[in-house]
């Protein structure tokens, strides 16, 4: 085994003095570090303590504030509630005396109708009744209902004359019941003989009748004749010729009645539906509709303009009937009649678009009959499309013609 070598003390001892002073260094370091750290976290707590501090002071001024504003607010309430009470004593003082007036006046109310009930009869047979049956028929849809109600006021023994009329109109208008209408008009001109316009209607309803129609309209004439200040008596008398399609007695009546009717319009109007149906030159025929459009105002033109415009689709005068109900429509175009007539002029000049159109108006202001008309209308014109036929001429002039 080999020998170790000699080992240096002053080495050893070098060493050893280099890792004391390492130690000691190592040792004054640390001490510095923590007593810098110390001041360190000193210098923190200082001014956190003051931050705090201020904070505090802060809240305090706040708090204070708070109860000052809450102060103030409870006082306000409670005036506020102090108001509210005198406000609601008040208005219980007022009411206690709506109270007592209310009540005295139901005494008294009370006391008028006892009276009442003690000196009138049970008021169910007075001759309010017939006036309330009346609205009644006249605000009922159910027809049969109506047609009872309509037989009540027939036989009520309190009905006045004008009641019992207009029943008959409701009972020829509404339930087209001609029998039911005849039998108001006959008791209303029994209750007075001088109400002319129930004579009318009912010389109207029976110059349709086979037995009595001639003189029944020999009847309306002497009564328009009498009284040529009443245009209904005059629309009846006309209706009555042209149902019964005498329009040379018509065209006689009228002559005789131009010098002294009111309504000039209305004579040259149905002047011009008599020639026609007599098969007058269309010259004198529109040289009268000229007249009857020239002595009226805007309805007259338009009650002229129906049968002229009727008469010009049977013509092929196509453009100049469309020009004639542009007019009218302008004039009145809540009138379904007109906008059917203009349907019917579009589709003659093959303009289905426009037809079609129109008579989407004539369904939404006519009756139940218009809307029905107008359904079909459209449908053809929906199937002819689909078909591509041509528009075709399946609509048929109005022969609106008459008084109205």
């Amino acid at each position: 085994m080999p020998a170790l070598p000699p080992i240096d003390v002053n080495w050893v001892v070098a060493i050893a003095t280099i890792l004391g002073t390492l130690v000691a260094a190592l040792a004054w370091s640390y001490s510095r570090e923590q007593g810098r750290r110390s001041e360190i976290t000193a210098l923190v707590s200082k001014e956190v303590e003051a931050k705090i501090g201020g904070t505090l002071l802060n809240l305090k001024e706040l708090e204070e504030q708070v109860r000052s504003q809450l102060q103030k607010l409870i006082v306000q309430v409670e005036q506020k509630q102090t108001e509210i009470l005198a406000d609601f004593r008040n208005r219980e003082v007022a009411l206690q005396e709506v109270m007592k007036t209310s009540s005295a006046t139901v005494v008294q109310i009370d006391e008028l109708i006892n009276r009442a009930n003690l000196i009138m009869p049970i008021i169910e047979q007075s001759e309010v009744v017939p006036r309330r049956l009346y609205f009644a028929a006249r605000g009922e849809e159910d027809l049969s209902a109506v047609t009872a109600l309509l037989y009540r006021i027939l036989e009520h023994p309190d009905s006045d004359s004008k009641t019992l009329e207009f029943s008959g109109d409701l009972a020829r208008s509404s339930l087209d019941n001609i029998p039911l209408a005849l039998r108001l008009y006959e008791r209303a001109i029994s209750m007075d003989e001088n109400n002319i316009s129930a004579r009318s209607e009912h010389l109207r309803l029976l110059a349709t009748t086979a037995d009595k129609g001639s003189k029944a309209v020999e009847e309306l004439a002497t009564l328009a004749a009498a009284n040529p200040s009443e245009e209904f008596v005059l629309n009846n008398t006309i209706n009555a010729f042209i149902a019964r399609g005498e329009y040379a007695g018509l065209y006689a009546f009228l002559e005789q009645q131009l010098p002294k009717a009111g309504n000039k319009s209305l004579i040259w109007r149905n002047i011009a539906v008599a020639k026609t149906s007599l098969g007058h030159d269309y010259s004198d025929i529109r040289q009268a509709y000229e007249q009857a459009f020239s002595q009226g105002d805007d309805d007259d033109y338009v009650n002229a303009a129906r049968p002229l415009v009727d008469l010009l689709i049977n013509r092929g005068e196509l453009e100049e009937a469309l020009s004639i109900v542009h007019k009218a429509i302008d004039m009145k175009p809540s009138q379904a009649i007109l906008h059917r007539q203009r349907g019917i002029i579009y589709r003659r000049l093959g303009q289905l678009e426009m037809s079609k159109f129109c008579y989407e108006w004539y369904s939404r202001l006519g009756n139940q009959e218009a809307k029905l008309i107008a359904a079909n209308e459209l449908r053809d014109f929906e199937l002819r499309s689909q078909l591509k036929l041509p528009p075709g001429n399946t609509s048929k002039p109005i022969a609106d013609t008459g008084a109205g």
